[in-house]
């Protein structure tokens, strides 16, 4: 079960309105190829961008994962993101004009990367680009949202869950599989993106699993019981309630973790 292999289809890829608007798949084929890079390979362990770098381009991760992260100020790293097949990288660079994270791959991995700074576009393509970049912009805020609405006094076991459930829940938006998935990350860098301690996601693994709720074999994982584990988030019963955690709410939600991880 090797996450890196799987590859998101490009019509289930957040690139593809934008790819389609500047060519692929029509006769605008060879402007296609100067605007997007295809497929390039990213090494573990390698960048594909630097915090307060110009803005040139927008990846989107075709295989293998993505962590965002900050430098503080003891030079230590903390993550705000990840960033799995079909998801993109630097959008938050189209307002600043430059990219707000560091990204460095956790996995083997590939990107598309897109040029969109001095696009050569007709009024009306770049209308239509325009409107499929806002879109794309628009999906980021939605999952920067939706766990500040759904959880009211978090604790360590919820917010768990909630990143369990969110993972499945992006991973069966870009038509890969839901329930059953090789985490990219390791339980370091889960602890560090939720605000946990350490021994904090271990316990609550160990925990989820002995309930039956999922099942962990190594980085191997298998959600066996999702409706109790949407319980455990404090989830309605609709599925559409379930929404990815990323930077705005984990750090939303460390005040009070904070009092819940010891």
């Amino acid at each position: 079960m090797a996450f890196q292999k799987k590859e998101v289809a490009c019509d289930r890829c957040g690139l593809f309105g934008m790819c389609r608007v500047v060519g692929l798949g029509t006769d605008e084929g060879e402007r296609f190829n100067q605007v997007v890079s295809r497929r390039e390979h990213v090494a573990k362990g390698e960048q594909v961008c630097e915090a307060d770098a110009p803005f040139q381009s927008i990846f989107a991760v075709k295989s293998g994962a993505f962590k965002s992260f900050m430098l503080m100020d003891d030079g230590s790293e903390q993550i705000v993101d990840f960033h799995f097949p079909g998801e993109l990288i630097g959008l938050e660079g189209v307002a600043t004009r430059k990219y707000g994270f560091g990204v460095r791959a956790l996995t083997p991995a590939s990107v598309c990367r897109m040029q969109v700074v001095d696009l050569a576009l007709s009024p009306a393509e770049m209308m239509r680009f325009q409107q499929r970049l806002s879109e794309a912009l628009s999906r980021k805020v939605h999952h920067c949202q939706g766990a500040f609405m759904l959880i009211g006094s978090p604790t360590a076991e919820r917010t768990l869950a909630l990143f369990l459930l969110g993972l499945s829940e992006r991973f069966a938006e870009r038509g890969l599989p839901a329930y059953r998935f090789r985490l990219p990350m390791g339980r370091e860098d889960i602890a560090n993106y939720l605000g946990l301690a350490n021994e904090t996601v271990s316990r609550l693994l160990n925990r989820f699993q002995s309930q039956g709720i999922i099942t962990v074999r190594a980085r191997d994982t298998q959600l066996c019981d999702v409706s109790r584990l949407r319980d455990v988030a404090g989830l309605t019963a609709s599925p559409a309630a379930t929404a990815s955690m990323t930077s705005a709410e984990i750090l939303s939600l460390r005040p009070a973790l904070a009092r819940t991880a010891t």
